[in-house]
């Protein structure tokens, strides 16, 4: 234990949980590393490193160092001490330190302002800049610095979780978060009130903040999708009814996270708005769309921004967590009721794929649709009531939807309701496909 009022080092029993002995070092000690049977001191109010042989144990020696030496990291056999009032790092090779001699320090890097505390992972010692706000990258092939990374203000402690190194800034009141592979940074996340410490759980980062006397908590991972369910009680909906589709994640979602759905008939759902940790939207229900379970049949495309601003891209529905596994909702609808027009022009692609010769003649009209594929018998069963041009045009894309139709077909179908329908009306509808 270094003792910085005293200018030592005590040492503890950690089996009988007993003070030992005392040990003299330089003014004022504070930060010890070991390395290779030694324990080295950092004499923060002088130019020096205390080395204690531990087996003795006793002061082995002093090195010289850098004005005001503070933290340090292990690479290898190499020791990288901060100097926290000369803008420096010094390199000693604990290697050399045989037990009669101590060596003088291999070489000085210059890095930022105030250094205080690193870390090493690779090939690279990161070192924090106090004063400046920055994080100066060394690479230890080279011994030198390669990269100044700029962070919040006075940048204190570190986390490395896989290749991701987190800082918190005490007096900007966020965590930095830099990647040690490109070394960037990749975002800073904002905390509370003067961030002094933080420790790792899990996938996630427990941040105590010491003004506002509260802790923050920083998912290390983007959100995991638990759930699809729906807040919408069990039980059949007919046309215009709304049903509520939410995802939940295992995480609280920032602003801008989308996630579209495709149900088991064939109808696209997108969830956006925010409550928590889930994400949800509104499917109401139209004509013809049915369904004995309404399930989600698969993600399309999903933007899902954590809290602490990881991003996802990609979802798999959770086996046994789908809405059809968690909720009992019907879709039980009839087609819509409308009324003919005037009979399709000869020339059109529907009316050579479907020809009517009189519009007034439901059945043939309805056997003709049931033979070129737009509907089925039982649809036709259902309904009886008269077809208007939307409605031919709306059974023509759902035969586009289910692959019956070539691409030139579609351009043909396309083509023929310009030309056919003044008012334009299922433009827009044929576009969206």
């Amino acid at each position: 234990v270094s003792n910085f009022l005293s200018d030592s080092v005590s040492i503890i029993n950690t089996d009988t949980q007993s003070y030992t002995q005392t040990i003299p070092v330089g003014a004022n000690p504070t930060f010890m590393n070991y390395a290779n049977g030694r324990l080295y001191v950092s004499n923060s109010a002088g130019t020096s490193l205390a080395a204690i042989n531990v087996t003795t144990p006793k002061l082995a020696g002093t090195i010289t160092t850098g004005l005001g030496p503070a933290g340090s990291v292990l690479l290898g056999r190499n020791l990288y001490i901060n100097n926290s009032k000369n803008k420096s790092v010094t390199i000693i090779d604990t290697g050399d330190l045989i037990a009669t001699q101590i060596s003088e320090p291999k070489v000085e890097i210059p890095v930022g302002a105030w250094p205080t505390t690193s870390t090493a992972t690779n090939t690279k010692v990161y070192v924090n800049n106090l004063e400046d706000g920055t994080v100066s990258v060394i690479e230890t092939t080279k011994n030198q610095v390669i990269k100044t990374i700029t962070v919040g203000s006075t940048p204190w402690e570190w986390l490395l979780v896989g290749t991701n190194l987190y800082i918190y800034n005490t007096s900007s009141n966020s965590v930095s978060i830099i990647d040690t592979v490109s070394d960037t940074l990749k975002k800073n996340v904002t905390v509370w009130l003067a961030p002094v410490w933080f420790t790792l759980s899990g996938n996630r980062i427990y941040v105590i903040n010491k003004e506002s006397k509260d802790i923050s908590i920083i998912y290390t991972v983007p959100p995991v999708l638990t759930n699809i369910s729906s807040n919408t009680p069990n039980g059949s909906y007919d046309e215009d009814k709304s049903i509520d589709i939410r995802a939940t994640f295992d995480q609280p979602l920032a602003a801008g996270s989308t996630m579209v759905l495709l149900l088991n008939n064939n109808i696209s759902v997108t969830l956006s708005n925010i409550q928590g940790q889930e994400l949800f939207g509104e499917y109401r229900v139209k004509a013809w769309e049915n369904s004995s379970d309404l399930s989600v049949k698969s993600i399309t495309s999903a933007k899902i921004i954590g809290i602490s601003l990881w991003e996802k891209t990609s979802y798999a529905i959770p086996a046994g967590k789908n809405l059809g596994d968690l909720k009992n909702i019907v879709i039980k609808t009839s087609a819509p009721s409308t009324t003919i027009a005037e009979p399709l022009c000869k020339d059109t692609w529907l009316y050579r794929k479907c020809p009517v010769v009189s519009l007034n003649n439901i059945t043939e009209y309805r056997t003709n649709l049931i033979c070129e594929g737009f509907i089925t018998e039982a649809q036709a069963q259902r309904n009886m009531r008269r077809i208007s041009r939307l409605e031919v045009l709306q059974t023509a894309v759902n035969m586009l939807r289910t692959e019956k139709a070539s691409y030139t077909e579609y351009e043909n179908i396309y083509t023929d309701i310009v030309l056919w329908d003044d008012n334009q009306e299922t433009v827009s509808l044929i576009r969206s496909e």
